[in-house]
């Protein structure tokens, strides 16, 4: 998993490979948590269509889950867009949405890009002229 984050947007993008394992999620959830770049508080687009195979399992998710509930002072009132097509990406992100329930961060799962921006409050032409990069 890879991130960068545009300014103009107030948005962290993350983007996935191919293939996702538990220690490449915990690499990456641990190098976004310590980024001093990026503020608490943003929105975030997790783009999983990239995504062929999840070696991820549950205890993950609820690992990471924890984390960010101990760690509000980075986190803050994010609000978390992920597109999941695929069903074992869509159904452990609803897990990570179910467990964030209780924490200042939203967190809402879709199939679809268009929806999560519409969620985010970007429309898909500030998206493309911002992160050219990502299909809308």
């Amino acid at each position: 998993m890879e991130y960068l984050f545009c300014k103009p947007l107030g948005l962290i993008l993350v983007t996935s490979k191919a293939v996702l394992t538990a220690a490449e999620m915990r690499a990456f959830h641990k190098k976004l948590m310590d980024d001093p770049d990026v503020p608490p508080g943003m929105k975030e687009l997790m783009d999983l269509r990239g995504l062929d195979i999840v070696a991820v399992d549950a205890k993950v998710v609820q690992e990471i889950s924890a984390i960010e509930a101990a760690r509000t002072d980075r986190v803050g009132s994010a609000q978390i867009a992920v597109v999941a097509p695929g069903p074992v990406a869509f159904g452990l992100s609803r897990m990570y949405e179910s467990l964030s329930g209780s924490t200042p961060k939203k967190v809402c799962v879709f199939s679809e890009m268009k929806p999560a921006l519409e969620w985010l409050g970007i429309t898909p032409d500030e998206l493309r002229k911002h992160l050219p990069q990502v299909q809308v």
